[in-house]
């Protein structure tokens, strides 16, 4: 596993141990994300990219969020967060 993709795990491991705010988490994951993505593995791009659409998909104002949208929530954002940094460590 390259040390850009650990960087990012352990980015997500804190937000999965509440060390960080959803808010906090996700610019943080996406500014690090889009600044060494074409260092990733292809594998890690292709696992840590899906974390990023996840992170596109959270909207923490339950008013902005329909039943329409497929917006998630904080704790739906975090067990897919899990879900996927799993997949990554049976990957690698």
């Amino acid at each position: 596993m390259t040390k850009d993709a650990e960087r990012l795990i352990e980015l997500c491991k804190l937000y999965i141990a509440g060390q960080l705010s959803a808010s906090e988490y996700v610019d943080s994951f996406e500014q690090a994300f889009w600044d060494i993505q074409d260092s990733l593995e292809p594998e890690e791009l292709e696992i840590l990219d899906q974390i990023s659409l996840e992170n596109e998909l959270f909207e923490p104002d339950v008013d902005a969020r329909s039943e329409e949208d497929d917006l998630i929530d904080e704790p739906e954002l975090r067990r897919r967060v899990l879900e996927h940094i799993n997949k990554l460590m049976d990957e690698l």
